[in-house]
């Protein structure tokens, strides 16, 4: 019925399945260049979402202050 899956008591040793994966890291070298690619250019994302979001509040702030100014008559734009 399950003759298709891998037997659990035939599996490679520990230190075999190690050896094996640090052979298939050093020749495959450029997969793990494009993942540190993909990090840098994700956090790099996540820095210009949080600077927008600030400045974002920053402007509506700086609204405010420029509505306020503009009512009580203590900013004039006439030369």
């Amino acid at each position: 019925m399950l003759q298709h899956l891998p037997d659990i008591e035939h599996r490679a040793s520990s230190s075999r399945r190690r050896r094996r994966c640090g052979a298939l890291m050093c020749r495959n070298t450029g997969i793990y260049w494009i993942r540190l690619c993909m990090y840098v250019y994700l956090s790099v994302m996540v820095l210009l979402v949080f600077m927008s979001v600030v400045v974002l509040l920053f402007v509506l702030g700086l609204h405010a202050v420029f509505t306020r100014e503009r009512a009580d008559s203590s900013l004039s734009f006439v030369s």
